[in-house]
């Protein structure tokens, strides 16, 4: 458990899909980190916010617009506590990592606090997990924006490292409609690639809980199209700079 590191997390879960999983996670991602801080929409259940606080989590409640807002919210509110480095992760992934691989935790702590921002991404058997229409559009969306980085890696895991000083220059640069790409690109555009790492885990598999909440199979395919179509466009914002 590192100190100097803090976790932080956000959740819209209106039919509160996971407070199963989250209950058998409590005690893992207790052990793990110290600080713990989560943005929770105000249509999620009551009781979500009750479990986070009993695995050690601050609960902020914002309101729902959008993934991109909450993650800057959580940045925004936790700005003021000063911690050295932070890592940040979507609560569905999170929750699946600290079930299934919890001991690549410490070794993504040691990562992050090496790199003002470290991209963190899927292995292969991580990734296979994944729907069709999830690892075809990502498979876009990272050739994207490898492309435009010069190196070959996944952005779109939901979970990054970011320095105090990297965290306090994507406050007041960050307004895309996805973060995904414009996290590392507005810490890129600073301090240069050398300022930025990249890593594989296990532990950002797939399962249920992860599953969004389109209402067909057509209905997923194009919302991780348009997705995908975001973050590219995201990306050639940058070249336009």
């Amino acid at each position: 458990m590192n100190s100097d590191i803090a976790l932080l997390t956000i959740i819209h879960d209106k039919d509160g899909l996971i407070r199963q999983p989250l209950k058998k996670s409590v005690s893992i991602l207790r052990n793990y980190y110290k600080h713990k801080y989560v943005a929770i929409s105000d249509q999620t259940p009551a009781d979500i916010g009750e479990l986070l606080k009993q695995a050690g989590f601050s609960v902020f409640t914002v309101g729902k617009n959008g993934a991109a807002n909450a993650r800057r919210n959580i940045l925004r509110l936790v700005q003021p506590y000063k911690y050295a480095f932070y890592h940040y992760c979507d609560l569905d992934r999170l929750i699946t990592w600290a079930l299934h691989h919890p001991e690549e935790f410490p070794q993504i702590q040691k990562q992050i606090m090496a790199n003002d921002y470290l991209i963190i991404g899927r292995t292969e058997k991580a990734f296979s997990t994944h729907p069709l229409e999830w690892r075809e559009t990502e498979r876009m969306t990272n050739r994207m924006f490898s492309e435009e980085f010069g190196e070959e890696v996944d952005i779109a895991a939901g979970s990054c490292g970011v320095s105090r000083r990297a965290l306090d220059l994507i406050v007041k640069k960050s307004a895309a409609k996805m973060t995904d790409a414009e996290w590392p690109l507005i810490v890129r555009e600073a301090w240069g690639k050398e300022s930025i790492g990249f890593t594989k885990a296990d532990g950002l598999l797939y399962l249920p809980h992860n599953k969004s909440n389109d209402a067909s199979e057509l209905d997923s395919w194009l919302s991780r199209i348009r997705l995908s179509y975001i973050i590219g466009d995201s990306i050639r914002g940058f070249r336009r700079r």
